[in-house]
């Protein structure tokens, strides 16, 4: 019986370390999913000037899960923009939808919503591209912290689990 409730204090400790990790690999995967979208965004609206409705559509029909739901919803949005303007229609849907996002990222969708509809097609090009480069820049940073921080996140755990282990046996 001893044995066994060791192998379920370090199971349990190795499930905590999983559970930390959710919302770091949740961040990586929305990042991942925007960043794939916004360049297809960009692409759109630099190879053949369409209406940001109809790209949303599209977008939302074409990404996956997260980035999907933001792209739909702010397509559906779209008919409020006589009463609202479109970096608050923007900045409300990317506060219902993504709520794993770090504040960097959070703040650089934010400029995003600030400059697509306001400008000239190429001057919203133009300030695109800077913040595209910041948020992957931001993606291949996590994606090259995920590995440290999944060992140390997985091996603090599982090393608490077996102290602990030891000290109760």
């Amino acid at each position: 019986m001893r044995g066994i409730g060791g192998v379920l204090i370090l199971l349990a400790g190795w499930i905590l370390g999983v559970e930390r990790l959710r919302p770091i690999k949740k961040r990586l995967d929305i990042l991942e999913q925007l960043c794939c979208a916004l360049e297809r965004l960009y692409g759109e609206l630099s190879s053949r000037p369409t209406a940001l409705g109809e790209l949303f559509y599209g977008l939302a029909k074409e990404c996956d899960e997260e980035a999907a739901a933001f792209f739909g919803l702010l397509s559906r949005r779209m008919d409020r923009l006589s009463t609202q303007s479109f970096a608050e229609i923007w900045q409300d849907c990317l506060h219902q939808s993504f709520a794993q996002m770090g504040k960097e990222e959070r703040r650089e969708l934010e400029k995003l919503g600030g400059i697509l509809g306001h400008y000239d097609l190429p001057e919203q090009l133009a300030a695109m591209k800077p913040i595209l480069s910041r948020l992957h820049g931001m993606l291949m940073g996590l994606r090259e912290d995920f590995p440290v921080r999944r060992r140390l996140c997985l091996g603090v755990s599982c090393c608490l689990a077996a102290m602990l282990t030891l000290v109760l046996y």
